[in-house]
């Protein structure tokens, strides 16, 4: 009877612990999924918004250099090795297309002129003649991606609805994977296109804004890069990622992967990218089974006369696993929170980052909506800032972001919001401004804030800069990206109106 009972309760706590511990694996396996899906999808955020800085570049200059073009590239793409290459495409007419292939040879690029390939990226052939064209006329960094210089764009098949949504709704919108002409036989890469648009036009409806098109900017993603920087963090997953067309799974890396369906060990997320879909699938990569517990049934009949220890020995084991995994996952949690600071942070200043921006302001809005209150939205941009960049270098530029930083959280109240957008760009959300004087007041105060000298340690003498503000005040909105481009445009009038003072939109 001992037996027999030892026996009964060694074999139902085994099957019971062999099924916590697969509950628990399982539940650990998707919570790393998810911790991965997560780090992913903010990776490709955080590399769409570049693009934002290079807006800002073209929007401040109706000519960029090529020299210019080349060092803002350089600084920008630092550190970021998924992001292969910055181009740039206008529009070009077929009357400009003498003069535009001209100009390239003269720096010794694009000798078939403006030019196509083919599917593969192989066999370029010199671009018959169309009405217009987005050739690549800007491309780094140098070196290999020299090559595409002269490439029209419009012409490839895969661009040609890429281009026209992003043209025609100012938005930014990714291509399909493709095959790169500087590499044939390497993983594919995407295109994020940004366009830019002539600042004298309007920009009211979609064909307006195909009028009024400036060109693209063009940045080079490749996927894989991205991926197998994330999988270095050591965790026992793989990952896959297909481009998802109304269903249609398409892989971008590994190229030879097939979809696999749901189970314990994959699992699959959606991705939301620039105007498509992605989908990413994870899979475990730890051992399949541990076949040498399936045994612990039989060793524990056989050891009849060791029941009770066996017992005792595996209830033991079965502790130490749980407080591993507790540990483990008190790990991962204070991981999480390490990313999450990371993704709503500005790196340089510490302030609020877009995303964290628009949430704040989605949450005022909310309250606004509520309790009818006043909010004020100011966008910043220094004056002057690309100079002493280009003077004294970058690092001394970090400083006086770092300083502007400074000087905004000292001038705003307490519960007022300053971010920073990107670049030399600031955003400060006022709370609960009933009067426009109190918004006026802010304003000067930073204006004359920000315009005191600054020392700088990497520069002997003191540096000064001075600020354009947009401000819009309002008692009711519901778009938060409406208020803010709102506010930019104000900037852009203070801006044209002689710098160093602060507009109201609709003033």
């Amino acid at each position: 009877m001992v037996a027999v009972i030892g026996i009964g309760v060694s074999l139902g706590a085994y099957h019971y612990s062999l099924s916590l511990e697969q509950e628990l694996v399982q539940r650990e396996f998707v919570r790393l999924a998810e911790l991965r899906a997560q780090r992913v999808q903010e990776a490709i955020n955080q590399s769409a918004e570049v693009l934002q800085a290079f807006k800002g570049l073209f929007l401040s200059s109706q000519n960029v250099e090529r020299d210019e073009f080349h060092h803002f590239v350089e600084a920008v793409l630092e550190n970021r090795p998924e992001l292969l290459a910055a181009h740039w495409a206008p529009e070009v007419g077929s009357s400009q297309r003498t003069a535009v292939e001209q100009e390239l040879r003269a720096h010794q690029l694009a000798p078939l002129g403006i030019f196509d390939i083919a599917t593969d990226a192989r066999h370029p052939v010199r671009a018959p003649y169309r009405p217009e064209y987005f050739p690549i006329i800007y491309a780094e960094p140098a070196g290999m991606n020299s090559m595409v210089v002269g490439l029209d764009t419009y012409a490839r098949p895969f661009n040609q609805d890429t281009i026209r949504r992003s043209g025609r709704y100012d938005q930014r919108v990714i291509t399909p994977p493709f095959v790169l002409m500087q590499d044939p036989e390497g993983p594919r890469a995407v295109a994020i296109y940004q366009p830019v648009y002539r600042a004298d036009m309007p920009l009211n409806s979609a064909n307006e804004r195909w009028a009024a098109l400036r060109g693209y900017i063009i940045l080079m993603v490749r996927p894989k890069i991205l991926i197998d920087k994330i999988s270095a963090d050591g965790l026992p997953l793989s990952m896959a990622l297909y481009d998802d067309e109304q269903g249609k799974l398409t892989a971008i890396y590994p190229v030879a992967a097939t979809p696999q369906a749901d189970s314990d060990d994959v699992a699959h997320f959606t991705l939301k990218v620039p105007g498509r879909q992605w989908k990413l699938e994870v899979r475990s990569a730890s051992p399949e089974g541990n076949n040498h517990t399936a045994l612990q049934p039989l060793m524990l009949l056989l050891a009849l006369l060791a029941l009770t220890m066996l017992l005792l020995v595996f209830l033991r084991r079965s502790y130490r696993d749980a407080q591993a995994l507790a540990q483990a996952n008190v790990g991962l949690v204070h991981r999480q929170l390490i990313l999450d600071e990371m993704a709503y942070s500005d790196a340089l200043t510490g302030l609020p980052n877009r995303y964290a921006l628009f949430e704040h302001l989605e949450d005022a809005l909310e309250v606004q909506r509520k309790q009818g209150s006043w909010l004020a939205l100011c966008v910043l941009d220094l004056d002057g800032f690309k100079e002493i960049n280009d003077q004294f270098g970058h690092q001394a530029g970090d400083r006086v972001l770092k300083i502007t930083a400074e000087r905004i959280q000292y001038e705003v109240r307490n519960g007022d919001i300053a971010a920073r957008l990107g670049g030399d760009e600031f955003v400060i959300l006022l709370t609960h401004v009933e009067r426009r004087e109190v918004v006026e007041q802010i304003a000067q105060r930073l204006l004359q804030a920000l315009s005191k000298p600054m020392q700088v340690s990497e520069v002997k003498v003191a540096v000064q800069v001075s600020s354009s503000i947009g401000v819009v005040w309002f008692d009711q909105a519901d778009d938060a990206e409406q208020v803010v481009q709102q506010a930019d445009k104000a900037m852009y009038r203070a801006k044209e109106n002689g710098k160093d003072q602060v507009v109201f939109w609709g003033s």
